[in-house]
């Protein structure tokens, strides 16, 4: 017989008292409550599986790519608190690297016990970024492991994890992708929402925090964060292999013609913006600034009444906690989270339209060659009345308009170029988080056409 427990770190509602050990400390005493199912074999039995004693779901919420159950729950004394569960399974992030989010939050708001010395002290000489970065976060309450218990043959209990889970402030307001799909929030006034989170970013890039890079540096990290993490993500994708034969057509093709538009494979521009030195320096990244979040998209972005943003859910890598200095990112990956956001969730879902030519009908890249290459149209244009093009246009020309960002991160002459194209290759990079074959070509062709419009590829590469 299983039964199903909650082990929680600390009970107390004292964010300094959660943290007092760092989570690898074998000395607390647990909490440990009995959970009300035996098996999570379903989203509607994991409803009731975590539980309190007291405690009620008022309603489920948008787990986003984590994989990770996420309830707002209400506890025994009527309050409201927001418990985000992740199993142990092959889906998404890894628990461990789930369970890093409060302690990201946590640190930021300035419980640095369960990091180390060295990252405790770039934490208080960077206090002027992180106070106010603290103000866009939910505080803390409770964090743990969950495990199965059950008495084996010997008689002896034993115990096993299944996952972790933690309870952070209910933050009242509606989520920034249900109102831009529902148009009940302007993309204007979401943007105006992100301001101070946009100015933060760009204090953070003037800031002595901020490492400037070298051209070959920054052409570097820019090969990392953006070309190797597409290629790299689409190669471990199976159905990327050759034995699906459209998908595998279409990576390998040198060209793509897409409503009589000839575009350049979009991994081979990829590997073009590698070898050539022009593109290397146009896409060189400037510098690389204290880590405000990593996932800024409207699905990890709260607007409350008053048009206060609030963030949830960042990205962090398991063993930051470990690390000598600050942890780093860059302003362009920032922004293209919020730049990208809409895309996948809310707006390409219900406007794209590709239709495949018949083979027949083909033209060749080259007269003298029988090799045929894909031709598709489309029932739209990439242009700027498009729902996702008219998205980025205002996203650009809110920080063109915005006074800080144009001081500082505005500088770069290329941030433009820049940003316009990492959210085409972040669009590229995600088709392996689609369900079917299907949606997966037709988010790959419009990366191509969208990447190859704001290169112009035929002209630069």
């Amino acid at each position: 017989m299983v039964s199903f427990h909650k082990k929680i770190l600390s009970v107390s509602k004292s964010e300094g008292e959660i943290f007092n050990s760092p989570p690898s400390a074998k000395s607390f005493v647990p909490l440990v409550s009995v959970i009300k199912k035996s098996s999570p074999t379903s989203v509607a039995q994991a409803k009731d599986l975590y539980l309190q004693t007291g405690d009620t779901i008022v309603k489920e919420l948008c787990g986003g790519a984590s994989g990770a159950l996420v309830y707002l729950i209400q506890d025994s004394d009527s309050n409201l608190k927001v418990r985000k569960l992740k199993l142990n399974s092959d889906h998404g992030h890894s628990s461990k690297n789930v369970l890093e989010e409060p302690h990201w939050i946590s640190y930021v708001a300035g419980i640095t016990e369960h990091v180390s010395l060295e990252l405790n002290e770039t934490r208080r000489i960077a206090t002027n970024i992180y106070t106010q970065m603290s103000n866009f976060y939910p505080k803390i309450y409770a964090l743990g492991e969950l495990e199965t218990s059950c008495t084996n043959s010997s008689g002896t209990n034993v115990h096993h994890p299944i996952g972790v889970f933690y309870d952070q402030e209910y933050l009242p307001g509606n989520l920034a992708i249900d109102g831009l799909h529902r148009e009940s929030l302007s993309a204007r006034n979401y943007f105006k929402a992100i301001t101070p989170w946009i100015d933060l970013l760009s204090t953070s890039w003037e800031s002595e925090y901020a490492v400037t890079l070298s051209k070959d540096e920054g052409a570097t990290e820019f090969d990392t964060i953006y070309v190797e993490r597409c290629l790299s993500r689409m190669k471990s994708d199976p159905r990327c292999d050759s034995t699906h034969i459209t998908l595998n057509r279409l990576f390998t093709s040198p060209w793509i013609r897409i409503d009589q538009i000839d575009c350049r494979n979009p991994f081979d521009v990829l590997r073009s913006i590698q070898n050539d030195p022009k593109l290397k320096d146009e896409f060189s990244l400037q510098k690389m600034i204290p880590h405000l979040h990593g996932d800024a998209t409207p699905q990890n972005t709260i607007i409350s009444e008053s048009g206060q943003a609030k963030l949830f859910d960042p990205r962090i890598n398991e063993g930051w906690r470990d690390n000598v200095d600050m942890l780093r990112n860059n302003d362009m990956f920032e922004l293209m989270k919020i730049g990208f956001g809409p895309y996948l969730y809310a707006m390409m879902n219900k406007v794209l339209s590709f239709t495949e030519v018949p083979i027949d009908h083909c033209q060749r890249p080259d007269k003298s060659s029988s090799v045929e290459f894909p031709t598709y149209t489309s029932h739209f244009s990439v242009d700027d009345d498009h729902p996702f093009v008219s998205w980025i246009n205002l996203f650009v020309s809110h920080l063109k308009n915005t006074p800080k960002f144009m001081s500082t991160i505005g500088t770069s002459p290329n941030w433009e170029l820049q940003l316009r194209s990492v959210i085409a290759i972040q669009g590229l990079a995600d088709i392996t988080y689609r369900a079917n074959e299907t949606d997966m070509i037709k988010d790959f062709l419009f990366a191509c056409l969208y990447l190859h419009k704001t290169l112009d590829v035929s002209a630069t590469v």
